[in-house]
């Protein structure tokens, strides 16, 4: 069993903006990829020095989800055309280490899996999105961290 390394935290609201695609749990591995190909490339027209980006899941029923490839969208900006705003709602999460993009398809599997059956005191919130946070350590090691929503 790996051990994502774990912690609950506070996260405040992020307005964002960028793509979507409603997909399945067995098609994630190619569309989730494929929306980073097309989003990475406009990134620059929601900021030319881009410090984070988030991949948002967001459960529609136990084998759909909504992901978003998104950047925060700052005070007054205008959604770039074919782009969507998306509001990341803050709250209590369970931050995850992930250590590489390789480790993500595993860190998930604990997180929904082995983590709710530890941690009685905290309660996956599937009404609102995880999602990945991807900064400058991920740019430069290659890691980068998990939030899952959790309610007391």
């Amino acid at each position: 069993m790996d051990d994502y390394s774990a912690k609950i935290v506070i996260r405040f609201d992020i307005n964002c903006a960028g793509l979507k695609v409603r997909t399945s749990m067995a098609d994630s591995a190619k569309d989730c990829p494929a929306l980073w190909g097309k989003f990475e490339p406009r990134m620059g027209e929601l900021s030319p020095h881009p410090a984070e980006s988030y991949g948002v899941s967001m459960t529609i029923d136990e084998n759909t989800f909504d992901y978003w490839a998104v950047m925060p969208l700052a005070d007054g900006a205008q959604v770039p055309a074919g782009m969507e705003e998306f509001r990341l709602p803050g709250g209590q999460f369970v931050r995850f280490d992930v250590p590489s993009l390789g480790a993500l398809g595993g860190c998930y599997e604990f997180a929904y899996g082995q983590w709710p059956a530890a941690n009685k005191e905290h309660l996956l919130d599937f009404a609102r999105p995880c999602y990945e946070l991807y900064n400058e350590e991920y740019m430069e090691k290659g890691n980068f961290w998990l939030y899952c929503p959790v309610t007391k």
